[in-house]
């Protein structure tokens, strides 16, 4: 019987369904929990989940993986989910997991070690493999999330908003020019982009061309990004102490998939401060997580940042 792993992060779900030889038998994208107004947001990604499999006639599905963010390690109730998908596909068997769990087990499956997540937010998870286990950050932009793309997008923007005030002491030019190039007018733009549904992607959206300045050598640029890196390098190296892990590292999300200064920037941190690490490519993303778990294979003791329901247990309440 197929089984299915949806990801629903900021910018929309990502579902996959398998064959149980893992054969991916569909991959598609919807719109996000936020932006479809949804309340229970299992819910409605399960709805939408039943709605795809009607259209591929995939009459039954034996286990469903949700990865799901902005949860900061305390997951809601999957009944209601479950209680739709057994009425719909038969389900049996859903798994519920922070969206740092997800990123882990798609970076490194069961394998110890430290994966640092890095979006739109950040969150770094360290595992000993045997039950030890550490999750560092991931608070969201308002309490936390330093390194992340909305920081970084943010102190670009501010640098940027200070050379146009004539604070050049504090300002880069260059991104001046990189946000008038993007949003026009900067007299207008703090007021469209504080009046705006989607403040938090414009912000985080303002971080690639902070990367870029800093790669054409702009020096405000270049400090912003080695503030963020210095943040990453800490939160790794509290995780992996927490946890008892070993230095085997892997970075994940928009930020550090990509060659590029900021991934240069903290490997070459954690190697000084490090001596024996090691920086491995992911095996996969979040989505590949929430499928591993979904399948199930062999994956780290993740303690409350993952939960099992099954119908049986749903029914005897």
């Amino acid at each position: 019987m197929p089984s299915a792993g949806l990801d629903l992060g900021g910018s929309g779900i990502r579902l996959r369904i398998s064959s149980p030889e893992g054969r991916i038998l569909d991959e598609t994208t919807g719109a996000s929990v936020k932006s479809a107004g949804a309340g229970d947001p299992l819910r409605y990604a399960a709805a939408f989940l039943v709605n795809r499999c009607r259209e591929l006639r995939i009459s039954a599905l034996s286990t469903v993986a949700f990865g799901l963010s902005g949860l900061h390690g305390s997951l809601p109730s999957a009944d209601s989910a479950l209680r739709l998908l057994h009425t719909e596909l038969g389900t049996r068997r859903l798994v519920l997991a922070d969206d740092s769990v997800t990123s882990y087990v798609g970076a490194l499956g069961d394998r110890p070690g430290v994966v640092c997540a890095a979006g739109t937010g950040v969150v770094t998870v360290a595992s000993d493999g045997a039950g030890r286990y550490a999750k560092v950050d991931g608070w969201g932009a308002m309490a936390g999330d330093l390194g992340s793309g909305y920081w970084i997008g943010r102190a670009g923007l501010a640098a940027a908003l200070c050379a146009h005030d004539g604070r050049l002491e504090h300002g880069s030019t260059a991104l001046l020019a990189a946000l008038i190039e993007r949003h026009g007018d900067p007299a207008r733009f703090a007021h469209e982009v504080t009046t705006s549904e989607d403040a938090k992607a414009i912000v985080s959206g303002f971080a690639p061309a902070v990367l870029d300045a800093a790669t054409a050598g702009d020096e405000a640029s270049s400090d912003i990004v080695g503030a963020a890196a210095a943040h990453l390098a800490t939160a790794i190296a509290a995780a992996r102490d927490r946890a008892g892990a070993p230095p085997r590292i892997a970075g994940t999300g928009r930020l550090l998939t990509r060659t590029g200064v900021l991934a240069a920037r903290l490997v070459d941190l954690l190697t000084r401060r490090m001596p024996g690490a090691s920086w491995v490519d992911p095996a996969g993303s979040s989505l590949d997580g929430a499928c591993r778990l979904a399948a199930p294979v062999p994956a780290p003791p993740f303690g409350t940042l993952i939960t099992v329901t099954t119908i049986s247990e749903v029914e005897e309440q």
